[in-house]
């Protein structure tokens, strides 16, 4: 957006697909998250039923876009959650993401994990599974936790970022829901 009020397209081509380059030569699959380090933007690509599943990232000096971590190729396979190193890893549905020291924390939606992936090795790992884990989506980093939103739990979990430990931090226990104003637990 410049000062005039414009919006132009930084990155992608307006086209579903999976192609590296710079400005509208990249194409993009679904972007469902963003965040950055100040020097590149981080995009999670979700899910279509033509690919997605992918961490890409794009040079903000340049706009050139690149997978990072993720299955390469046009097609996804569909339902893949693996660790690995760069386009060997594989994810189900990648959406939130945070950023601190180099390591990017993904929440994977599907897979109902939260990984972890190193910047400067591109290797993924698995920090946390299962648990109370129930497609989580939105992620930040508050000292030494994430607070992750558990979308079919109706919660907020919270998950030791060394140990990838989880407690319930707001929202009940199964899920009810509507609204009640409380503390902990004890709101939903």
């Amino acid at each position: 957006i410049n000062a005039a009020g414009d919006v132009t397209t930084f990155a992608g081509n307006g086209t579903l697909g999976n192609t590296a380059g710079s400005g509208a030569i990249a194409s993009l699959a679904a972007p469902r998250a963003i965040t950055t380090d100040g020097t590149y933007l981080y995009v999670s690509e979700y899910r279509t039923t033509f690919g997605g599943h992918r961490i890409k990232r794009i040079r903000i000096s340049t706009g050139h876009v690149e997978t990072i971590a993720g299955d390469d190729s046009v097609v996804s396979p569909v339902g893949a959650s693996l660790d690995g190193t760069g386009t060997a890893a594989r994810f189900n549905q990648p959406a939130g993401m945070a950023l601190e020291n180099n390591i990017l924390y993904i929440a994977e939606r599907t897979a109902s994990k939260i990984r972890k992936l190193d910047l400067s090795t591109k290797v993924v790992t698995t920090l946390s599974t299962a648990g109370s884990l129930n497609n989580p989506e939105g992620i930040v980093l508050v000292g030494g936790f994430l607070y992750v939103s558990n979308v079919n739990n109706h919660e907020i979990v919270r998950v030791d970022k060394i140990t990838g430990a989880q407690t319930l931090f707001a929202g009940n226990v199964g899920g009810a829901t509507g609204s009640a104003d409380a503390v902990g637990t004890a709101a939903y």
